[in-house]
């Protein structure tokens, strides 16, 4: 009989966080632990995905609270994009201080805090959170995607709205 490794598990817990098989995933992660392997971040990593995508973001919140390492910024990053996505204020905050206390010159994180602030409207803490930024001189990059039909590469950024440019590609 063939047991399954880490590269097993990450692939069944991921699949399981995109078809939405919450109680699978965690079936999954009972049988991964009675196996004894060892839950590295990237497993972790796995189920705090699966239960953001489930929105159920207090349970990724407690269980990166318990788990057996410190969560890196990436972890941390995963809950308050689900905190942001269904509008979840008192540990999106809580999520927030620590990824900033982490990563504090990365915009995006800022970002999902202003976004997660204006889903509640909560135009005063925006007012702070932008002044932090600009203390500290951390910009926003504007979002930018692109596509090569022929050739010809056309690059959409946003600015105040769409705007397309045009540049060559250099394949000829």
């Amino acid at each position: 009989m063939v047991e399954p490794n880490h590269a097993t598990f990450i692939g069944v817990l991921s699949a399981c966080a995109h078809s939405g098989l919450v109680y699978e995933g965690r079936r999954y992660w009972s049988s991964m632990l009675e196996f004894e392997m060892i839950s590295s971040m990237e497993l972790c990593g796995c189920m705090v995905d699966l239960l953001c995508r489930a929105s159920l973001d207090e349970d990724a919140y407690t269980f990166v609270q318990t788990m057996p390492s410190p969560p890196n910024p990436i972890i941390w990053q995963t809950v308050l994009v689900g905190c942001k996505r269904n509008k979840i204020l008192d540990i999106g905050e809580i999520v927030a201080q620590r990824v900033l206390e982490l990563k504090p010159h990365n915009a995006e994180n800022y970002i999902l805090l202003l976004n997660l602030y204006a889903s509640h409207s909560e135009w005063e803490m925006m007012s702070q959170v932008r002044k932090e930024m600009k203390d500290r001189g951390i910009k926003a990059v504007s979002g930018c995607s692109s596509i090569e039909p022929d050739g010809l590469v056309h690059e959409f950024v946003m600015v105040t709205g769409l705007t397309p440019r045009r540049m060559r590609s250099e394949i000829s």
